[in-house]
């Protein structure tokens, strides 16, 4: 594993944490157990209301989740809503929602060492984040 994708990881885990100190994040194995979801989540990111962002690592598709909470925080439902395919990525570990677009989502790829925007409609690649050297496979 590299470095970069060693804290990309890290760093959306910590942001999301500030931003939702209120909820239990719950690990994706219970759900991809349930047979309620995609498989191999390696990503996800808070969207605003009910709507939940997570990446599949092995197919690089981005999938939208709707998820319920009960009074008490637990999850009450996690349903698929949707996926798409993302442009010019081959192994997604992570996902943050463009705070200043719209329908634009950055993706972490390991294989190609890269940060990414996609359009969350189409999965086309809008503009990929250079990186610095340390952070690119060697």
């Amino acid at each position: 594993m590299s470095t970069f994708t060693a804290t990309v990881p890290v760093l959306l885990s910590a942001a999301l944490s500030a931003a939702a100190p209120a909820y239990e994040l719950v690990p994706t194995t219970e759900f991809i157990r349930s047979g309620k979801s995609a498989e191999g989540l390696s990503g996800i990111a808070f969207a605003g209301g009910r709507d939940w962002w997570c990446v599949e690592d092995r197919t690089a598709t981005l999938c939208r989740f709707t998820v319920k909470f009960d009074d008490e925080g637990s999850v009450e439902s996690f349903v698929l809503a949707g996926s798409v395919k993302l442009e010019g990525c081959v192994d997604v570990e992570a996902c943050a929602v463009d705070p200043l677009r719209k329908g634009v989502i950055y993706v972490a790829d390991e294989k190609n060492s890269s940060v990414s925007a996609h359009d969350v409609k189409s999965g086309r690649r809008l503009e990929t984040v250079r990186m610095p050297g340390d952070f690119k496979r060697q």
